[in-house]
């Protein structure tokens, strides 16, 4: 350890850091060096901190006081997962103060964050379903608990409470890519579908493989609602001037492709009625009306897919 130490000096002072606690050839380098972590920390060279007990884990040395002081370090630099990840490393070392110290600050973590998800939700008036009350979360995977809660607010049609709690989570450096994803599924309830793509796109590159899928899967699927709501509207201008079967044209393959939508299916069938003069004006065929708009719609549907058979 004693070279090591050199190597440790030389290099902060590279990073020019005069060395306060660790000194060339020290007897207790691993100490030493821990002190100076430290003494970084506080005043406030966080990363240099943090690089000085990842060269000094990859020189050999191993203590749980260095994994602690990374997760501090990750901690002030935003990084609140990589630091819980650690200090969960941590919960079950054979050093009961570290052990301890661990469990500790993994629930302070959580109470934090816990503290933000109740303030936004009393904010907006709910009543949380899957979060624990503000002073009992002892242990637990919180953040698939807030996940749970954000999509029972969406859909209860609370896309602003859930928005809220996937961006607390990530303010206080929790990372997921399922509260990005989340997130953007918020947002398109919003109306704010640019941003909801533009995370979506960012998604396809994660490194967890599922949500990357799903992300790509979102995106897809919102530019065929888009593509839609074009398609919507040029067939309303076709029906606003009386130029039905161009709007039919329109709307009878979107239909095809998209039969669960009930606004495509109410102008298709706008479309072919606007085609059929009435037949007669006695209560009788008042009252049929309706029946006849879904017969019209059914024949329509069906010579559509017979002529697509045959042009196979």
């Amino acid at each position: 350890m004693r070279t090591v130490s050199r190597e440790l000096v030389l290099w902060l002072l590279q990073q020019g850091h005069k060395p306060a606690h660790l000194r060339p050839g020290s007897a207790d380098s691993l100490t030493a060096c821990l002190e100076e972590a430290i003494h970084l920390r506080e005043q406030g060279r966080v990363e240099l901190s943090l690089d000085l007990l990842e060269r000094l884990e990859a020189s050999g040395a191993e203590s749980p006081w260095i994994t602690d002081n990374r997760a501090r370090a990750e901690h002030l630099l935003g990084r609140t997962s990589h630091a819980a990840a650690l200090w969960q490393s941590l919960r079950n070392h054979s050093d009961s103060n570290a052990a301890a110290t661990a469990t500790q600050m993994l629930s302070q973590l959580g109470q934090q964050l816990l503290e933000g998800f109740h303030h936004h939700c009393s904010f907006h008036s709910w009543q949380p379903r899957h979060l624990p009350a503000p002073n009992a979360f002892a242990d637990g995977d919180l953040l698939q608990l807030a996940l749970e809660e954000a999509i029972a607010t969406r859909e209860a049609s609370r896309a602003g409470l859930s928005l809220a709690l996937m961006e607390e989570a990530l303010q206080q450096g929790w990372q997921s890519p399922w509260l990005y994803d989340n997130r953007a599924r918020a947002l398109v309830n919003l109306g704010r579908v640019e941003e909801a793509l533009q995370e979506w796109q960012k998604l396809t590159q994660s490194d967890d493989a599922a949500a990357a899928a799903l992300a790509q899967e979102a995106l897809i699927q919102q530019r065929e609602q888009q593509q839609l709501a074009v398609l919507k509207t040029h067939a309303e201008e076709f029906l606003s001037q009386q130029r039905a079967p161009e709007a039919e044209a329109l709307l009878l393959p979107a239909w095809m492709k998209h039969p669960e939508d009930s606004a495509l299916l109410q102008l298709l069938e706008r479309a072919i009625a606007a085609q059929h003069a009435a037949s007669g004006t006695d209560l009788l065929d008042k009252e049929l009306a309706e029946v006849n708009r879904q017969l019209w719609v059914h024949e329509r549907l069906q010579s559509h897919l017979e002529q697509r058979l045959a042009a196979c």
